[in-house]
C-alpha cells in the first residue's frame, strides 16, 4: 500500500527543488555529525552549512537545498577522508539510521551520495541515533 504525502517544502526552495526524480525518503543512511545523539543543527541544508559553495552545475545547486547523507558506512568513511586535517573534520562522528517518508524525499547518486530534501518540520536527527565506527 502506497501512502501519498502532501509535502510542505521550505519557502527558500527554488523552482525544481526537490527534483522530479526524487523519491520518498526511506532506507538506512549515514551522516557525519558532531554528537551522538545528533542534534537538529547536524542536519542543515548544504547551502546553509556552506553559503558560498560554488556549485558546478544546476543539479548540484538543487542538491544544495538538501542534506548530504551516504548509502553505506564505507562511503561515509571515504567522504571523511576528504577532511585530512584535524581542524577540517575535528571530532566528527558517524551516525546511522532509517529514513521515513514523512521526512521528505531523497535522490540517490551512483557514487553513494544521498540528498535528502526535508519538508518543513522534519527532524531527521531523531531517526539517526546509532553511532558507527
Amino acid at each position: 500500500m502506497t501512502v501519498a504525502i502532501d509535502y510542505n517544502w521550505p519557502q527558500d526552495f527554488i523552482e525544481g527543488v526537490p527534483p522530479q526524480e526524487a523519491t520518498p525518503a526511506n532506507g538506512k543512511v549515514y551522516r557525519l555529525v558532531k554528537s551522538i545523539p545528533p542534534q537538529e543543527d547536524d542536519f542543515l541544508q548544504h547551502n546553509v552549512e556552506k553559503p558560498n559553495y560554488p556549485y558546478r552545475d544546476e543539479l548540484a545547486r538543487k542538491k544544495g537545498f538538501g542534506v548530504s547523507l551516504w548509502s553505506t558506512l564505507h562511503k561515509v568513511k571515504r567522504a571523511g577522508k576528504n577532511y585530512p586535517a584535524p581542524n577540517q573534520l575535528g571530532e566528527w562522528l558517524i551516525a546511522s539510521g532509517e529514513l521515513v517518508v514523512e521526512l521528505g524525499v531523497i535522490y540517490k547518486s551512483k557514487n553513494g551520495h544521498v540528498s535528502l530534501w526535508k519538508q518543513c518540520g522534519a527532524k531527521p536527527h531523531l531517526h539517526m541515533k546509532n553511532q558507527e565506527r
